[in-house]
Order: C-alpha cells, then sequence, then structure tokens
C-alpha cells in the first residue's frame, strides 16, 4: 500500500499455530506491531494499514486466520464519507479561509460627515474597499497616508477587526489657535522655515531659516521711498516651518508579578499618629497589600483619632510573560496621547514623518527594560502674534 495511507491504525487477531514465525517474518521485513495480547494460538496487534497486505500474504502462506478487529484514524473516515460530505468539508474550509483572508467591510469613525467623505474617496483612489486582501493592506502606510493628505485631521488610528478594517479619526481643531492681532509676529517653537505668506509687514527671515522660540519673524515697519519709516498698525502673515518633536518612553519588566487572591477586611484605629490594629491576627508568612477602604477622623480633647476600615489583599507571584509586539504598541499609544496633548492647541497643518528607535536591554540573557524613542516630523504654522 502507498505510505500516504499511515495515518489509518487497525487491531488485528493472529490465529493459528504459526503466529510465532508470522511474528519473526514481520520483526525481520520491519513491520512495526504493537502488542496488545497473546497466547499460545492467537495474538493482537495494532499497526498501520500500509502494512495490512504483507500481513496477509504471510498468513495465507502459515495457515494463520487473520481479522481485522477495530479500525481507526482519518483514512477511514474519509472512506466512509459520501462525495457531498467531502464537498460540504471543502466548502467550510473554502469559507472559513476566505474569513479570514479577505476585508467585507470598511467602518469609518468620523466626527463629521465632511471628513467620513474624504477619507472614504481616499480610500476608493487606494483600492481599499471591501474583498481586498488583508496582507495587503500595510496599516502604519495607510495611516500616514491619510494624515499626510488631510490637513483637518489630527490624529488616526486604523486596525483590522476580523474581516473589518476600522478607521477611527480625530479631527483638527484650529478654533482660536492663532491669534491675528499685533505689531510683530515671533516663532511660537524652534524650526526651519518651509514657506512665508506675507500680507502686511516686513519679513525678518526667509524659507530655508533655522529659527528659535520667540525670535521675531515679522514687525510692522516698512521702508519708503524717500528712505522715511512708517509704522503699520498691525502686521498679517502665516509663517510655516518644519518643527520637530520627541518623546521617550520606557517599559520596566518584572519577571513575576503580582496575581491578588483571597482579601479580607478588618478595623483599624489611629491615634495622634499611632496605628492599633488587629494585623498580628494574620499569619506571617502570607502576602498581602493594604488598602484603606473608608476612613473617618475625629477630635476628642485634643487628640486626633482615625477609624479606617483596612482591606487586606492576598497575593501570590507568578511568571510575567513578555510580548514585545504588544508592550511597543502600548509605548506607540502613550507616545501619540502624549503628542497629541501637547499639540492639540498648536497650528500644525500635517505631520510628514514619524520616526521611531525602539532598543531592548538586557541583563544575564533576560529583558529587563524596552525604550520606545518616538520623533513626530511637522508642518506647523509657527507665527505667534504680539
Amino acid at each position: 500500500m502507498n505510505d500516504k495511507m499511515s495515518f489509518g491504525k487497525v487491531k488485528i487477531s493472529a490465529s493459528g499455530s504459526e503466529i510465532n514465525r508470522l511474528l519473526n517474518i514481520l520483526i525481520y521485513n520491519k513491520v512495526n506491531v504493537k502488542i496488545i495480547s497473546k497466547s499460545q494460538n492467537e495474538i493482537i496487534f495494532i499497526t498501520d494499514i500500509k502494512n495490512v497486505k504483507i500481513i496477509i500474504k504471510y498468513s495465507k502462506k502459515y495457515k494463520i486466520k487473520i481479522r481485522i478487529i477495530e479500525k481507526k484514524g482519518i483514512y477511514f473516515i474519509l472512506k466512509k464519507l459520501s462525495i457531498f460530505n467531502l464537498l460540504a468539508l471543502l466548502f467550510v474550509a473554502i469559507v472559513f479561509y476566505i474569513l479570514n483572508s479577505f476585508i467585507f467591510d470598511v467602518k469609518i469613525i468620523a466626527p463629521s460627515e465632511n471628513i467620513e467623505k474624504q477619507v472614504e474617496t481616499q480610500l476608493n483612489s487606494l483600492g481599499i474597499k471591501p474583498f481586498i486582501f488583508k496582507k495587503s493592506i500595510d496599516i502604519n502606510d495607510l495611516k500616514n497616508r491619510i494624515l499626510l493628505n488631510n490637513q483637518n485631521i489630527f490624529w488616526i488610528n486604523t486596525k483590522i477587526y476580523g474581516s473589518i478594517l476600522i478607521i477611527e479619526i480625530v479631527e483638527r481643531n484650529n478654533q482660536n489657535i492663532t491669534n491675528k492681532k499685533g505689531t510683530k509676529i515671533i516663532a511660537s517653537r524652534d524650526g526651519i522655515i518651509t514657506k512665508i505668506i506675507l500680507r502686511s509687514g516686513t519679513a525678518v527671515v526667509k524659507e530655508g531659516d533655522t529659527v528659535i522660540k520667540g525670535q521675531l519673524l515679522v514687525h510692522n515697519q516698512e521702508v519708503l521711498r524717500d528712505n522715511t519709516t512708517y509704522e503699520l498698525p498691525k502686521v498679517d502673515a502665516d509663517i510655516y516651518a518644519n518643527t520637530w518633536y520627541e518623546y521617550k518612553k520606557q517599559y520596566i519588566h518584572n519577571e513575576f508579578k503580582k496575581e491578588p487572591t483571597k482579601y479580607s477586611y478588618i478595623p483599624v484605629i489611629q491615634v495622634n499618629k499611632k496605628m492599633f490594629s488587629t494585623f498580628f491576627l494574620l499569619p506571617k508568612h502570607k502576602k498581602y497589600d493594604k488598602i484603606i477602604v473608608k476612613e473617618k477622623k475625629i477630635k476628642i480633647f485634643n487628640m486626633l483619632i482615625g477609624l479606617y476600615i483596612v482591606k487586606i489583599q492576598n497575593f501570590k507571584y507568578i511568571k510575567n510573560n513578555l510580548n514585545t509586539d504588544n508592550v511597543i504598541k502600548l509605548l506607540e499609544d502613550s507616545c501619540n496621547k502624549e503628542f497629541y496633548k501637547d499639540t492639540i492647541n498648536r497650528n500644525i497643518i500635517e505631520i510628514t514623518k514619524i520616526i521611531k528607535n525602539g532598543k531592548i536591554y538586557k541583563k544575564a540573557g533576560k529583558i529587563y527594560m524596552i525604550e520606545l524613542i518616538q520623533r513626530y516630523q511637522c508642518v506647523e504654522n509657527i507665527s505667534l502674534y504680539q
């Protein structure tokens, strides 16, 4: 028989006067058998279905009666299946593959219908639509493309949940960011000037200049043809620059972590900062944390008395398994949240690049810290009127 049939097993009963001779022949021909029981004239054993042909051959030769007691394995299951059942199994396998390989819906969670339509149009131009192959979507690249092409979007989160692509959007809030009243404009942040739109006033910087926070960019003095100086009542300009925001986050990994077990409550009395409690009733070998859940303080004859109910939370230490991918994702999210918090009231036009630099620290061959430095390169209107 073909070796491919070895995934089926049979239990065989062989009876006759020459069963020992049959066993020797099988061993000589390297036929693997597992003996279940043996008597003088009968032997019961288990072997692969591929060996049945050679067993039948020698049992006929030595006049041994062969009887198959039990059959088990995938080979026999498949043999019993009808064509219809096989097609049904194949259909289920194909459906399972499709559900796990393709995107069937794109869900956009946006603060306004206008932004939702803009993102939907861009997704269509990128070929991101239902029935697209999951592996053809680069989540980070898609996120950056949407950010770079939509100035009204401040931040975006993209994820695949089952067969659904979910895009969550945070709208940029530019209201009251720039107060266009003043006789001069200074830099609100360090950066490299990329564009100057001057409507009134005199610019003292040019494109390509590096400026620092507080540096004068535009003033209200204009020199007329007769070399006289005229002071404008106000200036009006937009100064754009490349700016950078950098965040460093660390995760300290402990090899073991606490797992809460049982807990109990005990009363505690405090008199003039001295504690009286029933802690002595607790077994000393137990590990526990003390958590105050209720407290009340009263003053009697210049004595401050505190009454507390303390929760005694027992715990045990268990192995703290480390998933570096999950940790880095958490650090990235932490950087993103801090960046959003720092820039929510800044006039950022777009995020042009996000640079990530991760580092894993080890001691004695074991990871004890993961560090992530994330840098955001932005185009920002740094005009600050004074």
